[in-house]
């Protein structure tokens, strides 16, 4: 083989070099990430551009067959699959799970079951685990396929599961709750196992407010609709945008009307071209003809439409922040989770009171749907509080805790939680008490509450295993829903042939090699070898050959 030096330096910069040498295989194994990660359709490897491209940079590399391609994909998850199974094993001490469903355009009901853990370094990781067809979306068929899915993976220890609050997930959760209790893999016999998704909570509070939508949204939104309903008319509001002289990149979208935050985002962008809405109705004599020729067709907006509009979105700015925040999957959220809960019903009851009747009648409808959820303690799950108080900066803040006491006193007298495994024998005080005199912390934007875990996990040994399984607990399941993304890319309309085995191989292997998750390192698990449901099948012939005629 023929070797040459490179620079190591991430310019091409410096003396320092490297030697360099071609190796067929590693090629392969490139080639098939590039396919995985931008959703490549397998026979892009047979394109003339794309084979005389890898020509001029490696010649002697024999551009595989997209069957090749295939397989190479296959194994690919096959050996990716083991060393996450060994990771689990070796560095995991409880996962928490987020599943959804989903309908694909070959009419197959898929689930989605993801894994969140803090790994030894407190790192927050997020593997999607298993994304496989279901028959159906009853409770006990998604709690199957969730427990078969375990034993696969030889997963035993679950912390917590994160589900909207569809009927079925109740039932879900219940049937998983009796087969991890066999299992001996829970905390506080999984009093606390089931946590429903914050955001879909929030979205249904909103929803509530919004179910009687006044005048002024449609008569928005009928003009945002005659502007984006032809080429023509949308460059004839750019040419009127550059007149007024607006600074702004954006253009004016429309909503999809059972969607909150959709309706948010179309009010809060048409507000930045309301001179231009305005001028529409002077200078553009099809604007006016598209509300005449319907009576029934509300607008174009006025003023006090564009006044309702922005008291509109300052109500709802705070939700759609807060929404957000709950649906991070790259960074703590239970933590966090239970201020902003706080913060929308003080919003809420000052709302109610709120000068503006719309804003008034809009929090008292959505107080009724928050007090259902969260109006009482008992209705939440304590686990949203202990986040808090696992967090050092609220800790020092004991007035802001409403339910500290309630939390800290009996979380679960069966399980004991706090009290029964955190007591020194040389000291009277207790893991939790010592945490709980820590030293005030600065509340910096630059502050990572697993860094400050991972620097302080030996002073408070027992309440830092604590912390790393509830601090890894999403409060949303959106890390699960947003692979349907990914899967609707997958199984669009021209690769809707793919078998079910090879959508959850791309899709997994996408979600394990992505440059936001940490990778594990290859040297550390090459001895890994243990043959098992997961690895059940690493030809991959019978996935490959049914998969590649329209990829």
């Amino acid at each position: 083989m023929l070797a040459f030096l490179q620079p190591s330096g991430s310019r091409g910069l410096g003396p320092n070099l490297v030697p360099y040498t071609y190796n067929q295989e590693e090629c392969r194994k490139a080639l098939a990430e590039f396919v995985i990660c931008d959703e490549q359709p397998f026979r892009v490897v047979e394109g003339h551009g794309f084979r005389k491209y890898i020509n001029r940079l490696e010649p002697r590399f024999p551009v595989p067959s997209r069957v090749t391609v295939a397989r190479d994909c296959y194994k690919l998850f096959i050996k990716e699959s083991k060393k996450l199974k060994a990771f689990l094993k070796k560095s995991c001490m409880r996962v928490c799970l987020t599943t959804d469903t989903w309908t694909s355009v070959q009419n197959f009901n898929y689930m989605c079951l993801t894994a969140h853990f803090i790994d030894e370094n407190w790192r927050l990781q997020k593997r999607i685990i298993n994304y496989c067809i279901i028959e159906n979306h009853r409770g006990d068929t998604i709690g199957k396929a969730i427990e078969k899915c375990l034993l696969g993976w030889g997963i035993e220890k679950v912390f917590s599961i994160t589900v909207d609050n569809a009927s079925s997930n109740d039932t879900a959760v219940a049937y998983l709750k009796k087969r991890l209790k066999n299992w001996n893999g829970l905390v506080c016999d999984g009093d606390y196992l089931h946590v429903r998704c914050c955001a879909h909570i929030l979205n249904l509070v909103v929803n509530d407010g919004l179910k009687d939508l006044h005048n002024s949204i449609p008569a928005i939104r009928n003009a945002v609709r005659y502007v984006r309903s032809s080429p023509a008319r949308l460059q004839r509001f750019k040419d009127l945008v550059q007149k007024e002289k607006i600074d702004c990149k954006a253009l004016v979208c429309l909503d999809i009307m059972t969607r909150w935050n959709s309706t948010y985002l179309m009010l809060e962008h048409a507000l930045k071209f309301q001179k231009v809405f305005d001028r529409m109705e002077d200078e553009d004599d099809g604007y006016n003809a598209y509300f005449r020729d319907d009576t029934h067709r509300l607008g174009p907006p006025m003023t006090f439409d564009w006044s309702n509009a922005y008291v509109f979105v300052q109500f709802l700015k705070v939700f759609y922040t807060i929404t957000l925040r709950f649906s991070g999957s790259l960074y703590v959220t239970s933590n966090s989770c239970f201020h902003d809960i706080a913060h929308v019903h003080t919003m809420l009851q000052a709302s109610a009171i709120h000068q503006d009747p719309l804003i008034g009648e809009m929090a008292k409808k959505m107080k009724l749907k928050y007090d259902k959820y969260w109006g009482k303690p008992e209705n939440m799950n304590p686990l949203l509080v202990i986040g808090v108080v696992l967090d050092p900066r609220a800790v020092n803040h004991p007035g802001d805790l409403p339910m500290l006491d309630f939390v800290t006193a009996n979380p679960n007298p069966k399980g004991k939680w706090w009290s029964g495994r955190t007591k020194h024998p040389s000291d009277q005080k207790t893991d939790l008490d010592k945490y709980l005199e820590t030293d005030a912390i600065d509340d910096a934007p630059s502050f990572d509450v697993l860094t400050w875990w991972r620097e302080n996990a030996t002073k408070y040994k027992v309440v830092s295993l604590i912390a790393r399984d509830v601090l890894a607990m999403p409060v949303s399941t959106v890390a699960s829903e947003s692979a349907f993304s990914t899967g609707g890319r997958v199984l669009d309309v021209f690769r809707s042939s793919l078998s079910p085995k090879m959508t959850e191989a791309l899709i997994c292997t996408q979600n394990w090699l992505s440059p936001t998750e940490f990778n594990f390192n290859d040297r550390d698990f090459d001895q890994y070898e243990e043959t098992d449901s997961i690895a059940s099948d690493v030809s991959g012939e019978s996935t490959v050959t049914e998969d590649v005629n329209m990829s």
